[in-house]
């Protein structure tokens, strides 16, 4: 069976991505020299930590797709680790703990409603539409409760509403639309990865780095997991207590 990295090379990739042990290993030996061998991440996991904590159980059929839940592309690891970018974010921001709820709400659910990982023309709408019928759900996932403005805010966060100017929350997208793009170090070709084109938000120091070693270390635990929120914890358990 070919891998994600082989596949990608042949442009041959399928319309849902599991990572493989051989894919990893490529990403791990292309870290970005600008990266130094050794770094203290203790303050982001610790902060990655405390969020996971706060999130309750991500539920499978919320996915359309349900054989996207388990993906390594758009699946629930991909949406937990982007919005532990966007915590760490936040705490450098002078955003309100409510717009930083947004955003995370809006960084966990914008692939949920996805059919497949290839460039799927509507699944932020199909997004929206959900999360309109199911914000209860969400609410209390999070431990938290919107009215109908916020919901309306979150909507447009999730659809990259062109008017979100208009509303007050450009910054709130940055953010939302940055802790996304931090996650494309999981991507199988180089050319994927994160870029200035993508990423608006002002980032705190070394987050890429975090990124990059976030992404390895947990598709690592998860290869020998079922449980993909624990495995993103246990490599931030890691990462806190190791440079």
């Amino acid at each position: 069976m070919k891998s994600l990295v082989e596949l990608a090379h042949l442009k041959q990739l399928p319309t849902i991505q599991q990572m493989d042990q051989e894919t990893i290993l490529w990403i791990e030996s292309n870290q970005p020299k600008t990266f130094v061998s050794k770094r203290n991440f203790k303050k982001y996991a610790k902060l990655g930590i405390t969020l996971l904590k706060d999130i309750k159980t991500i539920k499978k059929d919320w996915f359309l797709e349900p054989l996207l839940f388990n993906s390594g592309v758009h699946g629930v690891r991909h949406l937990l680790r982007s919005a532990v970018y966007s915590q760490i974010i936040i705490e450098n921001s002078s955003l309100t703990k409510k717009q930083a709820l947004q955003v995370i709400t809006a960084t966990l659910i914008h692939d949920m409603r996805r059919l497949h990982d290839k460039r799927d023309e509507g699944h932020e709408k199909r997004a929206v539409e959900w999360f309109t019928e199911n914000s209860g759900e969400l609410a209390l996932m999070l431990n938290t409760e919107w009215s109908r403005e916020e919901i309306s805010e979150i909507c447009s966060l999730v659809s990259n509403d062109k008017n979100a100017t208009k509303n007050n929350i450009e910054k709130l997208k940055q953010v939302k639309n940055s802790s996304d793009a931090l996650d494309r170090y999981r991507a199988a070709r180089l050319d994927w990865r994160p870029n200035d084109n993508y990423i608006k938000a002002k980032l705190p120091d070394n987050i890429h780095h975090f990124a990059f070693k976030l992404v390895v270390e947990s598709e690592k635990i998860a290869l020998n997991s079922t449980d993909d929120k624990e495995s993103i914890c246990l490599a931030l358990e890691n990462m806190s207590s190791t440079l």
